[in-house]
């Protein structure tokens, strides 16, 4: 893992990510796991990591109702890069 103030490899930036997750889901604590790795995250200079938590989502939020939402945010982030 990149700590801070190590310098980074690829030109200095880190890697992008897009921590996606459902706000019911018992295994992220309802989403105190994912709120924990965004922070971690943003600590380690992961600025661009965005957390979207989706609310009555549970664990396999690419395959519950509602799921169109967080391709159509995959995609997007994916378009983006």
């Amino acid at each position: 893992p990149v700590r801070r103030g190590q310098e980074k490899r690829g030109g200095g930036k880190p890697p992008l990510f897009l921590p996606l997750a459902g706000e019911e889901d018992p295994v992220g604590a309802w989403g105190k796991g994912p709120r924990q790795v965004a922070q971690w995250l943003e600590e380690t200079g992961h600025s661009k990591a965005e957390l979207v938590l989706y609310p009555g989502m549970r664990h396999e939020i690419l395959n519950e109702w509602g799921k169109e939402q967080v391709w159509e945010k995959v995609l997007a982030f994916l378009q983006s890069l």
